[in-house]
């Protein structure tokens, strides 16, 4: 009798437990991470599995062909990043504005405007980190901006708008003060143009495409209100869930407040 009860319980115990294993993917193979993506007010959630590199690979499913069909038809969507596990998609500039007027958090200026707008709010190296390795590595970042004691040099705001419009314009990464050329970046083969793996940002709202001249999709870092802001693995960061990341494929940036 005693047997008999101690194989049921077991049996028991066995049955809970593949029970509990279907519920959660994520319980069944710890390799799963779910990203929560908020599209026409909806959230979908959908699963990927890391993988070497730390790299995410879509787990197929209803959510993951609504998501993917949205990001295919939409060539200029906009990725609005709230945290590493929730996303918001906008298909448009108006749709993000929409948005931001909603939650009473406006864009004010963009270093795009007149330098005298511009001037009020210094957009430097200091809200804005670039990086050609993984995880803020300082010891491979570009340095966009050079500052010393007697005048910013290589800086966004002193007639310098098209800096972050293509990052594969060497020329708009120098400056020629005199005879003498200041590098704003660590070397002419080493340009940030489809090479960041890394960017943060401070106290700005920024914006970072695919394309130069601000173009094709983007994704969004608002870390304005004194906030800071990255994507530490931009591996990791999703733009079209079957095999793109957003890895070595950023050609400009545009800052705002």
């Amino acid at each position: 009798m005693i047997m008999k009860k101690i194989l049921i319980a077991s049996l028991l115990v066995l049955l809970a437990s593949c029970t509990s294993d279907g519920d959660n993917p994520s319980e069944e193979n710890p390799n799963i991470e779910s990203i929560h993506y908020t599209l026409d007010g909806k959230t979908l959630t959908v699963d990927f599995e890391v993988v070497e590199n730390d790299e995410l690979i879509v787990v197929e499913n209803d959510n993951s062909l609504l998501i993917n069909n949205f990001l295919l038809e939409n060539e200029n969507h906009i990725e609005y990043v709230l945290d590493d596990a929730n996303i918001i998609l906008f298909r448009n500039d108006l749709a993000l504005q929409a948005y931001l007027q909603e939650i009473g958090s406006p864009l004010r200026s963009t270093k795009n405007e007149s330098a005298t707008s511009a001037r009020s709010f210094p957009y430097t190296s200091f809200n804005l980190e670039l990086y050609w390795d993984c995880c803020y590595d300082t010891r491979k970042e570009f340095f966009w901006d050079f500052d010393n004691d007697i005048s910013p040099i290589c800086t966004v705001l002193y007639n310098n708008e098209s800096r972050l419009k293509n990052f594969a314009n060497v020329d708009a990464w120098t400056l020629v003060t005199g005879s003498v050329t200041f590098g704003c970046y660590v070397s002419s083969n080493n340009k940030p143009n489809d090479r960041l793996e890394s960017v943060l940002a401070r106290n700005v709202f920024a914006r970072f495409y695919e394309h130069a001249n601000y173009g094709g999709s983007s994704i969004v870092l608002d870390a304005r209100n004194g906030e800071v802001r990255g994507f530490r693995k931009l591996r990791q960061v999703r733009n079209g869930l079957f095999g793109k990341n957003w890895r070595d494929r950023i050609s400009s940036v545009k800052l705002s407040n």
